[in-house]
């Protein structure tokens, strides 16, 4: 299990509600399946992935999580 403050750009994690995230190049740049998670003003961490999160993919290679 990782946080979001430790995701690398590229991760994909699985948090505890299903949702699969992935993160951009920044720490303030994430998506979704369903498309990029948008916000106005100053990035609150409360609208990317939350807790612990399960790190599927790194580097383009599947963790055994």
């Amino acid at each position: 299990m990782i946080t979001a403050g430790e995701a690398r750009p590229g991760d994909v994690l699985l948090d505890a509600s299903g949702v699969t995230w992935q993160r951009g190049p920044q720490s303030y740049n994430w998506s979704t399946f369903a498309g990029p998670v948008g916000f106005y003003g100053p990035w609150q961490e409360s609208y990317g992935p939350q807790g612990d999160l399960t790190l599927l993919v790194r580097n383009g290679v599947k963790c055994s999580g």
